[in-house]
């Protein structure tokens, strides 16, 4: 599978240490861009692509990586682990390994084999700039209008776990101050309430990760 070059203009960008984490439309790209014609491009084969219908999984893999100090279990060092596979082809997935750089100190590695190997290396701070930055960006390649974003992400902060979890004849919009509902309308509501049940799951992931691990943190 042959990753094509990006040279599209992107929604949104996010610094990972040496990377940028990029926004565009169905995904996020992760890699080390050029700059060329007056915008970011990604070479073919130079990046890592989360898909929108993978976003769940990394969610999953920071769930798990995240949970770990420098003094990682000797055990699970070293031990390769997929994170996306496609069809179990070991030449077309992405993984990853726990191991450590010449200082000893811990870090995670990412493989993304598809056509050529691509690798991202990462201190645990530069992880947790990843996991931020992933966080932020994942639910702005749906491209909703600004009115959906700007009220999704004060009740991502404002709300308990609670109001993610409800079923759709059961959610109540604005149960909480909002700044900006004098200017939304009836339509506006139902929209909301679409919205809300159709990425249910995907917003209780953000929301719980708002509440257990926030913006910055001294790693």
């Amino acid at each position: 599978m042959l990753l094509p070059e990006i040279n599209s203009l992107n929604l949104d960008i996010f610094t990972v240490g040496d990377y940028k984490l990029c926004c565009y439309v169905n995904c996020l790209v992760l890699g080390v861009p050029t700059y060329k014609n007056s915008n970011l491009c990604f070479a073919a084969d130079s990046y890592l692509k989360i898909s929108e219908h993978h976003f769940l999984r990394y969610f999953n893999f920071f769930d798990t990586t995240l949970q770990l100090t420098e003094q990682f279990k000797p055990e699970g060092k070293n031990i390769e682990t997929a994170l996306i596979a496609q069809s179990d082809l070991v030449n077309n997935c992405v993984t990853y390994i726990f191991t450590e750089n010449e200082q000893n100190q811990a870090k995670i590695v990412i493989n993304c084999k598809f056509t050529v190997k691509v690798t991202f290396s990462f201190d645990f701070e530069e992880l947790y700039r990843f996991f931020v930055g992933f966080r932020n960006l994942c639910f702005k390649v749906y491209c909703y209008p600004i009115f959906v974003e700007e009220f999704l992400f004060y009740a991502l902060r404002k709300t308990d776990i609670t109001f993610f979890q409800k079923k759709l004849d059961e959610f109540l919009v604005l149960p909480f101050s909002y700044s900006s509902q004098q200017t939304l309308e009836n339509k506006d509501y139902f929209y909301l309430q679409t919205i809300l049940a159709r990425h249910q799951t995907l917003l209780c992931k953000i929301k719980c990760s708002f509440d257990c691990l926030p913006d910055e943190v001294d790693i």
